[in-house]
């Protein structure tokens, strides 16, 4: 991955966090310069992008830590839909 695309995944993640870019400006910049699919997880507070040869970028998001339940709780999740 190139220093100018890890750049322009930087901004959007940041603006993506910040309430600042939609969801679809989001993909019109990251299609824009050949990201072809991205991956969050949550848990790592990370989000991988991919081109489609396979290159990738893992870039830190700074989300706000929450503990991993222990067990599933369907009352929980329909509470929270």
């Amino acid at each position: 991955m190139n220093a100018e695309n890890t750049q322009v995944i930087q901004q959007c993640t940041r603006e993506a966090l910040a309430g600042e870019l939609t969801f679809p400006e989001i993909l019109g910049k990251l299609a824009h310069i050949g990201i072809e699919r991205y991956h969050a997880d949550y848990s790592r507070q990370e989000i991988t992008y991919y081109l489609p040869d396979g290159d990738s970028v893992v870039i830190a998001t700074p989300h706000p830590s929450h503990p991993t339940a222990t067990e599933f709780s369907a009352p929980a999740v329909e509470a929270a839909v």
